[in-house]
């Protein structure tokens, strides 16, 4: 029931020029963003923002505060941001840029507060995102390992499991 309250309120506040602090749900945007953290969201105009700001709209899946990581305009339709989390795994989300609320100005990590856009937050995430994606490969490569394994250590491998070397 919160939760049903709690989307209406803040796109009413935000619209009416209020910052709104909340925790954040979810680890989309990990390490940036970790859940359960405390931010505070400030309203902004589209033509404030520029990539790599943390910005909270209304997507698909409800109130999200992903990364902008592009804008995308074809002739005759509005333009569209583009939006990552900073887990490896997120998808690129496309929304209007009338869908968008405000801006993530601070994150508060313990005694610490932040800005989810500095250089600093922005390159631990990069690194975080690709560092996630890598170890996606090699646990792939390790499912596969039996065909990777050097020819020696197959044959071993195979006499250990019953087979001809």
């Amino acid at each position: 029931m919160a939760e049903a309250l709690f989307t209406p309120l803040c796109v009413r506040m935000l619209e009416d020029g209020h910052a709104v602090r909340f925790q954040a749900p979810g680890s989309s945007m990990h390490p940036a963003i970790r859940d359960g953290e405390w931010m505070t969201v400030e309203p902004t105009r589209p033509g404030s923002v520029r990539c790599g700001d943390v910005l909270l709209y209304l997507g698909a899946r409800g109130l999200t505060a992903h990364r902008l990581v592009g804008v995308v305009t074809e002739e005759g339709t509005p333009a569209q941001f583009v939006f990552r989390g900073n887990n490896a795994g997120a998808l690129e989300e496309h929304v209007d840029f009338t869908n968008v609320l405000g801006r993530v100005a601070s994150v508060e990590r313990g005694r610490r507060r932040f800005d989810p856009a500095s250089m600093r937050a922005r390159l631990a995430s990069e690194a975080w995102r690709r560092l996630a994606a890598l170890k996606r490969v090699v646990h792939g490569l390790a499912a596969g390992s039996r065909l990777l394994l050097p020819h020696a250590t197959r044959r071993q491998h195979s006499a250990r499991q019953g087979g001809l070397s």
